[in-house]
């Protein structure tokens, strides 16, 4: 198949185990399924949240997205704000950094 996307052994499995890759389907006959593509749609209901200013439900929401589409920037970085006006930075930082890569 020429439309497979090729999963870096370290990163975080697409199947949405939570599992790296190389822990997970790795080692399995076929590859795993593709995280559909993130839409508006589901964007809005978390970037409404964040600017009510309920950052802790935006960012269990963002969160709760990740886990489908892993180090997706515009999640990361909504992530990364909704932990910086909760006091956390040090976590901020690092999905702020991570979604700038």
């Amino acid at each position: 198949n020429t439309n497979a996307t090729v999963v870096s052994r370290n990163a975080a499995c697409p199947c949405g185990s939570g599992k790296k890759y190389k822990r997970c389907c790795a080692g399995k006959q076929q590859a795993p399924p593709a995280a559909a593509s993130l839409t508006p749609a589901d964007l809005a209901p978390a970037q409404n949240l964040e600017k009510a200013g309920r950052f802790l439900q935006a960012n269990q929401l963002y969160s709760t997205l990740l886990l489908r589409h892993v180090d997706h920037p515009a999640l990361l970085w909504g992530r990364g704000r909704c932990l910086m006006h909760m006091g956390a930075t040090e976590d901020a930082a690092a999905a702020l950094s991570r979604a700038a890569q």
